[in-house]
């Protein structure tokens, strides 16, 4: 971000544990950079930075491990959250190092961040499948969404692979699958707000095309 720390125009920012603790050249600021942003939120007397946080512990910390903390600036809002709790800890020793699937697992806390993702952002993306799919969102120069869909499990298909939109407008979804000459098309049925659009497997690569 560009902008002053009094100023975050319309921006929307979820950010946890360390962000912005560390320069370019990986040395410890005495406090985040992002800190005046942070002091401007409701119960910033509960976090702690710097020397008082220590080295070996997140740079926010509470008495209790799950701190959220939430605010607005100018007419931008954000999220802080203490810290993801894993359900396997990383142990930083030299047989640590190597990730495998035995770390696959989503925090023990992530349907908090992610209610904090859909208590900023304007747009929301879920997308539901099981283990080992990873998704990426991007938007082209036209204005399409694209999802990438990548099935990291090689002896076995993604299953129950749904999408599920919020604050944006459908008109039309396309998927494309290597090896198939044609993209086929997809219906988003549509719930209240949001969309929610059924893929169904994915055996290693997918794109999800919506305009």
């Amino acid at each position: 971000m560009e902008h002053g720390p009094h100023t975050l125009p319309e921006s929307r920012l979820v950010r946890h544990e360390r962000t912005s603790l560390y320069d370019a050249w990986r040395r410890r600021r005495k406090e985040p950079a992002l800190a005046p942003l942070l002091k401007e939120a409701t119960g910033f007397h509960k976090v702690r930075f710097g020397s008082e946080a220590g080295e070996n512990i997140n740079v926010a910390q509470s008495e209790s491990p799950g701190l959220s903390v939430r605010g607005s600036l100018g007419d931008g809002r954000f999220v802080y959250l203490s810290r993801l709790e894993p359900v396997k800890a990383f142990g930083y020793r030299v047989e640590d190092y190597f990730i495998d699937a035995d770390h696959w697992h989503l925090p023990k806390n992530h349907r908090e961040f992610l209610e904090a993702v859909r208590s900023v952002a304007p747009l929301t993306i879920d997308v539901t499948a099981s283990l080992g799919l990873a998704a990426e969102a991007r938007r082209s120069a036209d204005g399409r969404l694209i999802i990438h869909l990548i099935n990291y499990r090689l002896k076995r298909s993604a299953l129950r692979v749904s999408v599920r939109l919020s604050g944006l407008k459908v008109s039309g979804v396309q998927l494309w699958t290597p090896g198939e000459k044609r993209l086929k098309a997809l219906r988003a049925h549509k719930s209240g707000k949001s969309f929610r659009i059924s893929i169904g497997s994915v055996r290693r690569y997918a794109i999800v095309e919506i305009k």
